[in-house]
């Protein structure tokens, strides 16, 4: 080398062979320079070290061997152990010469600077408002059940069914013992022709003595009360009283044609339905790499609507579990417990978010905190 080496200048502080401004040059640019300030830490420590053995120490009756097994049985170990193992090492090197000490301090392989993740966010986002509970029907729902109409009994359950499957309902009122809706029920929901449009609507049967109904349009007419309406509770078409099964089936026609055909069929919501509350379920029961993988897929659906809203809120819910759970590594590694609670805490988060990209961010962080004994700089990849 043409000039002095930062090996040789560190030397020569330790050494005490620097000029009063030679030694006040070097401690300013470690002031200013982290890893120089580091570096010049742990030679401290080794040309300690190596002043010991100059002095002749006695032979020592515990091998290296039994130090690292001792060490490595314990998971604080590991972090203690590979800073043994580093400053061993140097003063090594040191004793037989310092050109690989040097090569030490600059060489490739040494970790350093921000650690940028994939996946992760670091910045809070506001959570989605509490979600209305998808209903248990849904994943397996069809309006008809062989040549029975498979009525909704909840107004407020159909609602949403009705904004999931962007269809509207199709809201009879009745009570139990009316007789022309008993009537009704035997021979006109029964006909061919009626049900053959009830695939465009979410059919919910209202029991007026079991639950108010809030509706905005006209729902005055007639009784028994029928009408299409929307997720919303607008009416679109009402058409009360006693009718024939052509008549009803005219009427559901002209609401088809008022509120435009089905974004999908029965049996494609029913997929998306399934897979969202099984997404759903892993997040619940903890399983969150699972949940995060399982929403992700279900955003990039075509025509999912309401269900890839859904997804996209699960996404937004795991991704800032996975933000606090960094956070609470992060301020472990900088409180009394220390890197080993931080550690502890990555891999229990590696293990919530198994199987997804966020799983592998928490990877690269618990092994940067593995090589280095510190909780890393950390940067968002956007």
């Amino acid at each position: 080398m043409d000039g002095p080496t930062h090996f040789d200048e560190l030397f020569a502080l330790a050494s005490g062979t620097l000029s009063s401004d030679e030694e006040a040059r070097l401690r300013e640019r470690c002031a200013s320079d982290p890893e120089l300030a580091r570096r010049l830490e742990e030679f401290l420590e080794v040309h300690a070290a190596t002043e010991v053995m100059e002095s002749g120490a006695p032979p020592c009756r515990v091998t290296f061997e039994e130090v690292e097994g001792t060490l490595a049985s314990r998971r604080v170990g590991r972090v203690v152990l590979r800073r043994f193992l580093r400053v061993a090492a140097a003063v090594l090197v040191l004793v037989g010469g310092g050109v690989l000490l040097s090569q030490w301090f600059t060489g490739p392989g040494r970790e350093t600077g921000p650690l940028v993740l994939a996946s992760i966010p670091l910045t809070e986002t506001e959570l989605p408002e509490n979600e209305t509970k998808l209903p248990a029907v849904l994943p397996g729902y069809h309006p008809l059940d062989g040549d029975e109409i498979r009525w909704i009994e909840s107004f407020a359950e159909a609602r949403v069914m009705a904004r999931i499957s962007s269809r509207p309902v199709l809201l009879f009122r009745h009570h139990l013992t009316c007789p022309m809706c008993l009537a009704m029920k035997k021979d006109v929901f029964t006909d061919p022709a009626v049900q053959a449009q009830l695939t465009r609507f979410v059919p919910a049967m209202s029991n007026v003595v079991e639950e108010k109904v809030e509706l905005t349009g006209d729902p005055e007419g007639g009784w028994p009360w029928f009408g299409v309406v929307d997720a919303t509770g607008t009416v679109v078409l009402s058409f009360p009283g006693v009718q024939s099964a052509a008549e009803f089936a005219d009427h559901l026609k002209k609401a088809a044609a008022l509120v435009g055909p089905a974004v999908m069929s029965w049996e494609k919501m029913n997929d998306l339905a399934g897979r969202l509350a099984t997404a759903r379920k892993a997040e619940d029961e903890g399983r969150l790499g699972r949940a995060h993988v399982d929403y992700a897929v279900l955003t990039g659906e075509d025509g999912a609507g309401a269900i890839a809203a859904r997804a996209a809120a699960g996404v937004t819910r795991t991704t800032q579990a996975a933000r606090r759970a960094l956070v609470r590594a992060r301020n472990l590694a900088g409180s009394p417990p220390g890197v080993p609670a931080a550690l502890g805490e990555l891999e229990q988060a590696e293990e919530r978010f198994a199987g997804s990209p966020l799983a592998d961010d928490f990877r690269a962080v618990r092994e940067r905190v593995e090589a280095t004994g510190a909780f890393p700089e950390v940067r968002s990849a956007d």
